[in-house]
């Protein structure tokens, strides 16, 4: 048996999970922001003259913090499960004023109220750990430090906001409630592994196709309760057993059949719902239903693409667990064979959780670029962009000549400096190297900065045979989709979103090496200036 506390030495060894004084950090970043909840309640009954100030809210973590299963950088998830005197409006108006008083400037650089969204959040960077806190007005005259957040009643006469807010938190009881106690750390150290490995395999992203964090613990959790109804009390769960199981269940199972955590489908007053009735399912490429009410598709932008790209995946690392564990039971007990066995086990890790080389696999690559000469509408596209790029896909996909179009989950962020507006148009169309090599310094100097990101979309042909040959079909053609896709990003801009531009071409694999070089230099410069800090 593979031992857990070797795996735990790589995963610290190789810095996927936090070291003892970060987890220290992090403890101590959310210990100071649940004692903000006194604050605001007295806050609150000052400004509104009620006649009591003993009411309470709870900040609670949830997510992967909450779980205690998130890798090295993760953000903070938190919401504030709020009384009934205190209104949403009250919590993003007094809270952010109790953080800047609780830390420094330097430590708490700048606070981001975002409300147009299905889930409103304070947005923050504490001791360069990235926070997000989201807000639930119940109607309780105090919320207790133990409230049953899955007792359906509480959802009640919530707004949608509150309902939506809800979820993540009540999905964390949820999930502790089918977990043995004993089986938590296998459990949290199984899900690091796999959160580690989808992040390298670039599988980690809800809004390109892929899953979040929430729906890979989902698929662990499911592996769990199968493994957890049949086991005997000799059966003792390691975390290269789950991890198996795991890999073992996903490459093997037969979608669209439906992922369902639950015996029976949650509705409201404790009914039940019949999974075909669920409009939001019945095109789903990867339906996996959440567990608890309201239900939701956990992956609702996968396409036929990427559920490709994630089968062959879970085939590739199911390949490797089997090959390493025949090979390593094989092994003798001896002091020697302990070392050979560490070495061998650090080894499959490093081939398991080995970054997906693009340049490799792929010879056919679309890139996606969106650009803009300030930087808020930048920060503003990074986002809005990632969520439009499936239907890109989808319209790829329908191309005669495409058999797959795999979006890449990570964007390669660049700033780009021109002299005149012919090296502006440059830049624009993608003539990057054009720019970069001075051709472009003609005319008038108009100097700038064009703020750019761009997702890749790896593409593979469809291979005809003949007389017992293989061949490629037509050159894949960037008219008709690619035109309809433009268009339509068009039409999401906004009146403030003059200064923003898109632009589609096909990339050789020279350019994304490139490109994706530069990309790490980026990263490498940013960590070692934080560090710094």
């Amino acid at each position: 048996m593979v031992p857990d506390a070797a795996i735990d030495e790589y995963l610290a060894r190789h810095g996927i999970v936090e070291n003892m004084s970060e987890a220290q950090k992090r403890s101590e970043v959310f210990g100071l922001l649940q004692a903000l909840m006194v604050d605001l309640c007295r806050r609150v009954a000052t400004e509104r003259n009620l006649r009591r100030d003993d009411f309470r809210c709870q900040l609670m973590p949830f997510g992967s913090f909450g779980l205690g299963g998130y890798t090295r950088g993760a953000d903070m998830d938190l919401v504030c499960i709020g009384a009934i005197y205190v209104t949403r409006d009250d919590f993003f108006r007094v809270y952010p004023s109790l953080m800047r008083r609780t830390f420094s400037r330097s430590d708490l650089p700048h606070i981001e109220i975002i409300r147009k969204t299905n889930v409103p959040i304070i947005k923050c960077k504490i001791l360069s750990i990235d926070v997000d806190i989201s807000y639930v007005q119940t109607r309780l005259g105090s919320v207790p430090e133990m409230i049953n957040l899955l007792d359906d009643t509480m959802m009640e006469e919530l707004d949608e906001t509150s309902v939506a807010s809800m979820d993540g938190p009540r999905t964390l009881q949820f999930i502790k409630g089918q977990i043995r106690l004993e089986d938590m750390p296998v459990f949290r150290r199984t899900l690091q592994c796999i959160k580690h490995w989808a992040t390298r395999r670039q599988l980690y992203g809800k809004p390109m196709g892929y899953l979040n964090g929430s729906t890979w613990t989902f698929l662990l959790v499911y592996t769990y309760i199968d493994f957890d109804r049949t086991r005997t009390n000799s059966n003792r769960l390691s975390t290269f057993n789950l991890l198996c199981l795991f890999f073992s269940m996903w490459a093997r199972w037969k979608w669209p059949r439906p992922v369902v955590l639950t015996d029976v489908i949650p509705d409201r007053h404790g009914q039940r719902v019949d999974y075909h009735t669920l409009s939001e399912f019945q095109d789903a490429q990867m339906p996996i239903v959440s567990p608890c009410y309201p239900v939701s598709s956990c992956a609702p932008f996968v396409t036929r693409s990427s559920l490709v790209a994630i089968q062959r995946e879970f085939a590739r690392a199911e390949m490797q667990l089997k090959t390493f564990h025949d090979g390593y039971d094989r092994l003798e007990e001896s002091k020697t064979k302990q070392m050979t066995r560490a070495s061998t086990l650090d080894s499959m890790l490093d081939h398991l959780f080995k970054p997906l080389d693009l340049v490799d696999t792929y010879k056919h690559f679309m890139r996606v670029i969106v650009l803009s000469d300030t930087v808020k509408s930048h920060e503003i596209w990074i986002r809005r962009l990632a969520r439009h790029v499936p239907r890109l896909v989808e319209f790829l996909e329908q191309d005669p000549h495409v058999a797959l179009a795999r979006p890449i989950p990570n964007p390669i962020n660049a700033d780009y400096r021109y002299r005149t507006d012919d090296g502006r148009y440059n830049i624009i169309e993608g003539r990057l190297a054009d720019e970069r090599s001075g051709d472009s310094y003609t005319g008038e100097l108009n100097p700038g900065t064009l703020y750019t990101t761009t997702y890749l979309i790896c593409l593979e042909p469809k291979i005809s045979q003949s007389n017992g040959a293989l061949h490629q079909q037509q050159p894949i053609s960037l008219d008709g989709p690619v035109a309809q896709f433009l268009c339509d990003l068009e039409d999401k801009k906004h009146s403030k979103d003059r200064d923003v531009r898109f632009n589609i071409t096909m990339a050789s694999r020279q350019e994304v090496a490139e490109m994706l070089q530069q990309e790490q230099q980026r990263k490498h410069e940013e960590d070692e200036d934080e560090a710094e800090q």
